[in-house]
């Protein structure tokens, strides 16, 4: 008998420039059977580096980068309609007080959290943040939160364990 072929993980190889792949201007849902993606309604402002996340009826992209060391402080909302299963396309939403890229967030309580991450100052120097953000989804308004105690970011990821 032939010996089964072993599945691993490959390095692609490093792209030039911040987004070289391109600015993402769709988000693609995912179904239970194998190799299933469906588009959904392109985004107002293409972007990547952008933190994403869903909750149980929307899904969130927050800031990002929008050109080449431009961080955004952009928020957008898309909403499931109705039950039907269908969306509407994206909301914009207020932008955040902070520029910024490679950022964490998460969904708790009636809120989302935006920590860490980065923008870009004078000549193109990146500037850490500890900062937290809280959007406030019933009034949609933004308000600042308790700093971490060290720099998070570029690629900050967030879970909350016990609130």
């Amino acid at each position: 008998g032939q010996a089964q072929k072993k599945r691993r993980w490959a390095a692609a190889p490093a792209a030039a420039g911040a987004c070289a792949a391109g600015l993402a201007e769709w988000v693609g849902r995912a179904v239970p059977i194998p190799g299933a993606w469906y588009k959904l309604p392109r985004m107002d402002l293409p972007r990547c580096r952008a933190a994403a996340l869903a909750t149980s009826s929307a899904v969130y992209v927050i800031g990002g980068e929008v050109t080449d060391r431009v961080a955004s402080a952009s928020a957008e909302v898309l909403e499931a309609g109705g039950g039907s299963g269908t969306t509407a396309g994206w909301r914009k939403l207020p932008p955040m007080a902070l520029a910024r890229t490679a950022c964490g967030a998460v969904a708790i309580g009636g809120s989302l959290l935006v920590f860490g991450g980065f923008s870009y100052g004078r000549r193109g120097l990146q500037a850490n943040h500890r900062t937290v953000e809280r959007l406030e989804l019933e009034t949609e308004e933004w308000s600042a939160e308790v700093a971490m105690p060290k720099i998070c970011g570029p690629c900050s990821a967030v879970a909350i364990l016990r609130v």
